[in-house]
């Protein structure tokens, strides 16, 4: 006697509605925009935190290297782990660190 094993086709994907749509975009499009706009406002404030500090702004300037190799380890980080874990739990996981 053979079993087969049945092969089941995953749901297809529906499309959402555009309200929707416009709101996923929205909030994407903000989340990308954090990047530009924390370094836009740092940058400038550079030279009096180097003063503030009591150091030069070639140094304050690893600061801002800091700030985007963290970042980008993040969204590696994060982007790999999100099919694993699903969405709930990367959800879950930012607002406990705000």
């Amino acid at each position: 006697m053979s079993h087969t094993a049945s092969i089941t086709q995953p749901d297809a994907e529906l499309p959402l509605p555009a309200a929707q749509g416009w709101r996923v975009l929205g909030v994407l499009s903000t989340l990308l925009a954090f990047a530009s706009i924390s370094t836009d406002l740092y940058l400038p404030a550079l030279p009096t935190m180097a003063r503030d500090l009591g150091t030069d702004a070639g140094t304050m300037e690893f600061t801002v290297a800091g700030y985007l190799i963290g970042f980008s380890l993040g969204q590696l980080l994060w982007g790999t782990l999100g099919p694993a874990t699903g969405g709930a739990g990367r959800s879950q996981s930012g607002w406990s660190c705000s």
